[in-house]
């Protein structure tokens, strides 16, 4: 069951462009599927936040009851650890839409969806001041965009709360909060204040990112390529499968990405993790060498299974350029992977053309067979041209409209 904060946002829905909704669309020729219930969806948290327990610190089940006898305020839930024993949920509240503020600050896109879930408005994040405001004053958080297919210029009132820093010291501070979130529709536990998470114990992670390690399944002892590493949330979940045992390369070409990524690894208490900043095509020094067991790519992607979302503007030439860009990280980890060896290939998004059909271009052009998850999970893959029923079986898809969870594509394959 859904949780209450999955409902609609009163008054709100994702704003997508045309090229978005011709892309959505095009998966009701394969299953049934509303754009309309995916735009509702898409712009709440869908009612979940779930942590991931760092087993090499701790037992699920015992930082579990710890937990609830430390936050009794909190609504905490083990129902998906059958598949993924190391997942806890936390229920995610309602909260209140806010009242407009005559001072007002802007933050970007990733930051203004994430004041929704009452999170703070932290300094990355700010694009600027709107008006004049003072320290303790009460302040709206704004986001403004314009949307490309119209001309039409939007502005979201996101969330409200009282500022830690004057408008004139905002652009001074580089870390740390500049507002502390008040008045938002949705309200998560603030986890990262608690001595669980600081020390380590525990790290947030959505439940179908956590679910793509465990298809995965490395063992102790292997030698694990991470490609598209991103900060780290699969490479760290990867390390604790093979009890830190083994070695993992994990690269990405950025560096702030990485950064956040030896943070991570250091408040885990994690060994096996080698960072690499490059680019795929420019560490084949690297992969030439590495010969891994297990590959986990999870590229660049349109990110519309992401929540909550206020709007997609991407345009057709930006799909295509998705796909194509896709398949060459692909191809540019190929010749490292050894025969027999195990890539699983996921993302965050929902459409056909960054899911089955890219992979059924690589199953037909880069000598992969797909080949049965080692967990099951979410719903089968669709049948697209060039996919067997079979292999679309063997894939893993989350639809938010369905589900508590962001959307998300998962494929397990062997090279042959």
């Amino acid at each position: 069951m859904i949780p209450d904060a999955g409902s609609p946002v009163p008054g709100r829905e994702c704003i997508l462009s045309p090229a978005v909704e011709a892309e959505l669309e095009s998966i009701a020729d394969y299953c049934e599927f509303s754009v309309e219930k995916f735009k509702q969806s898409i712009v709440t948290p869908g009612g979940l936040f779930f942590l991931r327990v760092n087993t090499l610190k701790v037992d699920p089940g015992v930082i579990f009851q710890s937990m609830r006898e430390a936050h009794p305020d909190v609504k905490f839930n083990r129902e998906w650890s059958t598949h993924v024993p190391e997942a806890i949920a936390m229920t995610v509240e309602k909260g209140e839409m806010p009242t407009p503020q005559p001072k007002m600050v802007e933050a970007d896109k990733h930051a203004a969806e994430s004041v929704m879930l009452a999170a703070p408005l932290y300094a990355p994040g700010v694009r600027s001041p709107v008006n004049s405001f003072s320290k303790g004053d009460t302040v709206s958080i704004i986001h403004r965009c314009k949307t490309p297919w119209n001309g039409k210029s939007r502005e979201f009132l996101m969330a409200n709360g009282v500022a830690v820093h004057g408008s004139g010291r905002v652009h001074l501070v580089s870390r740390g909060t500049i507002i502390n979130t008040l008045q938002s529709p949705f309200i998560t536990p603030k986890f990262q204040t608690w001595q669980e998470f600081r020390k380590g114990l525990v790290l947030d992670q959505n439940f179908p990112s956590m679910l793509a390690a465990r298809i995965l399944a490395p063992e102790p002892g292997e030698i694990v390529l991470d490609a598209c590493a991103g900060t780290g949330g699969k490479t760290t979940h990867e390390a604790q499968l093979m009890h830190d045992e083994g070695s993992i390369v994990a690269i990405d070409r950025s560096k702030r990405n990485l950064e956040k990524m030896r943070r991570r690894i250091k408040r885990l208490g994690i060994h096996v993790i080698t960072p690499v900043h490059s680019k795929l095509h420019e560490a084949r020094d690297i992969l030439r060498d590495l010969s891994p067991n297990k590959v986990l790519i999870d590229p660049p992607c349109s990110a519309l299974g992401f929540r909550p979302k206020i709007y997609s503007l991407f345009d057709k030439n930006d799909f295509k350029n998705f796909a194509a860009n896709q398949f060459r990280l692909v191809q540019e980890i190929t010749p490292c992977i050894p025969s027999g060896s195990i890539l699983v290939y996921s993302t965050c998004t929902v459409t056909i053309r960054e899911n089955e059909m890219l992979i059924a271009r690589l199953v037909d052009e880069l000598d992969y067979e797909l080949i049965k998850p080692a967990v099951r999970c979410g719903t089968s893959g669709l049948q697209v041209p060039r996919l067997s029923r079979q292999e679309a079986n063997y894939l893993t898809r989350f639809h938010p409209q369905d589900s508590p969870h962001v959307g998300f594509f998962i494929a397990r394959m062997k090279k042959k």
